[in-house]
């Protein structure tokens, strides 16, 4: 028995029957960071991902994107900035950043201070 059949194999196609996009590296230890979207191995949200998914939940009533590129990164930016944490102290960071954030503007209506989703709740 592995790991790799016996447990991430199986979570992988449980994910794809939920609808994710798995992206299954087989059983060696992956070396290329990019058939991860990754740019390094480091790297634990994946930046267009996490672009491209923050876009699709935060649509106005006409179905447009409302942030702009630089307020998604500045959102990406947040969720990553935990220094001088402990581990803990990140989780309840991040997590409170999950449940509401909010951006300057919403540069589309003019609406100050607009709730923004990390989430598809």
């Amino acid at each position: 028995m592995s790991e790799y059949t016996e447990v991430e194999q199986p979570f992988l196609k449980q994910l794809e029957g939920l609808g994710w996009t798995a992206i299954d590296q087989g059983e060696a230890i992956p070396q290329n960071p990019a058939s991860s979207l990754r740019e390094h191995f480091r790297q634990w949200i994946l930046p267009d991902v996490f672009r491209s998914a923050v876009k699709a939940i935060n649509k106005t009533e006409e179905g447009r994107c409302w942030l702009t590129d630089a307020q998604l990164e500045e959102l990406r930016q947040q969720v990553l900035r935990q220094p001088n944490r402990s581990l803990l102290e990140a989780n309840e960071s991040v997590q409170k950043l999950l449940f509401k954030t909010q951006v300057d503007v919403n540069e589309l209506t003019g609406e100050e201070d607009p709730v923004v989703q990390l989430i598809d709740l």
